[in-house]
């Protein structure tokens, strides 16, 4: 009976000692940066609010969703006595590292109150990407035709740029609207505060919940990690790293010479300058006793 207590004593323990090497040399491995979040996108070619009417019809990817392959298209669109165009497209695509919005449409016309807006073309893009461990937003609109009024519009105008198209009715060009977490980029707003209408022609959005940028792995020779086995670890106890910036802890024979390299080349029983005397300096690289370097012994 005492034999048999003692045989599971002794494996109990055996177990716990293996267990606990199993969990020491897991420790010694660092985990990966992993991102904490999700890309989301949303693009829209026609929206018109109004105490009349409310309508959207063409949308890619909906809101808050993540942001998945999406495309809509209709031609001929009339949305009440406000809004048409011959052709409308919203796309969104979930890229690798990234999130992209477009919106289009051609021969748009917008009419609101007294004022009338035409467009041959209208597209809007909004697009993030990972850069450094964190998200970086990027937002275009391209206008052909701008005419309020009868009257042709530069289209060269600063982003956010307001028009005042009558008393009633005011036009926003190229809209972006950026925060922490989201890009909006609008072709162009239409607005009337007294008429309680807003027109939206092609809008896209692209925009992130939490991080989903992994964080940036740091070079290898600042990880805290033995990344080419020598024993050596980071600048600058690992001869193969130049800087704590350097990505590559190898041991390249273009960073480092004899004198540097902290082997015994010679055979000498010393190592590198400036215990072997046959180095000159660090950048020296041959580490043998040459009559040249050093005087004999008397």
């Amino acid at each position: 009976m005492r034999r048999a207590i003692a045989s599971c004593l002794c494996l109990a323990a055996l177990v716990a000692v293996m267990a606990s090497a199993v969990a020491v040399a897991g420790g010694d491995k660092k985990d990966e940066p992993t991102a904490d979040g999700n890309f989301t996108c949303r693009a829209s070619a026609l929206r018109v609010t109004s105490p009349l009417v409310n309508s959207e019809p063409i949308v890619a990817n909906r809101a808050n969703d993540p942001c998945m392959d999406d495309f809509a298209q209709l031609a001929n669109v009339t949305i009440g006595d406000i809004a048409r165009a011959d052709l409308a497209n919203a796309q969104t695509d979930n890229e690798p590292g990234g999130a992209t919005s477009s919106a289009s449409t051609t021969n748009a016309v917008v009419n609101v109150g007294d004022t009338v807006v035409t467009a041959d073309v209208l597209e809007s893009q909004a697009s993030v990407t990972c850069e450094a461990g964190q998200p970086v937003f990027a937002g275009s609109s391209r206008i052909v035709t701008l005419v309020i009024n009868g009257e042709p519009v530069t289209i060269e105008a600063p982003p956010n740029t307001v028009i005042d198209a009558s008393p009633l009715v005011k036009v926003v060009i190229n809209e972006q609207i950026q925060t922490a977490d989201r890009l909006t980029v609008r072709a162009i707003r239409v607005t009337s505060e007294a008429l309680a209408t807003e027109v939206v022609v092609s809008e896209s959005i692209a925009d992130v919940h939490g991080n989903p940028c992994a964080p940036a792995k740091p070079p290898q020779c600042s990880d805290g990690i033995d990344n080419d086995g020598d024993k050596h670890i980071d600048f600058p106890e690992d001869h193969g790293c130049s800087s704590p910036e350097d990505d590559d802890e190898s041991d390249d024979p273009k960073k480092t010479t004899q004198c540097s390299d902290g082997i015994d080349n010679d055979g000498d029983k010393h190592i590198d300058f400036p215990e072997d005397h046959g180095c000159s300096s660090p950048e020296d690289d041959d580490e043998s006793d040459d009559p040249k370097k050093t005087s004999k012994k008397k």
